[in-house]
């Protein structure tokens, strides 16, 4: 799954990075539900890559880690509650996987 952000207007770790580096990768998400999310914040600070950015999206925590250094783009964590399941989505290109030709 790829995410494409746009920013708009305002100031934003993605206009910062759209400013000064132009287009490109910004950030790669892991999955971590497997580390305690607070741990890997801790872990990743006293490694001299802190939170760029942290928030809540619909019960979701998230982190973008300062990685530029290390790993040359931002590395993005998360915390999802107990019993989220994702939403479908509200459409497929080019077609819905169960679509697909043989």
């Amino acid at each position: 799954m790829w995410e494409v952000v746009q920013p708009l207007d305002h100031a934003s770790i993605y206009r910062e990075f759209l400013n000064t580096r132009g287009e490109g990768m910004h950030h790669i998400l892991v999955e971590t539900s497997h580390r305690d999310y607070e741990t890997m914040i801790a872990e990743a600070t006293a490694k001299g890559c802190p939170p760029l950015m942290e928030g809540n999206w619909n019960g979701t925590d998230f982190a973008y880690l300062d990685t530029e250094g290390p790993l040359r783009m931002v590395l993005e964590i998360f915390r999802r509650p107990p019993g989220f399941t994702r939403a479908p989505p509200d459409y497929h290109y080019p077609h819905a996987p169960d679509a697909m030709p043989l």
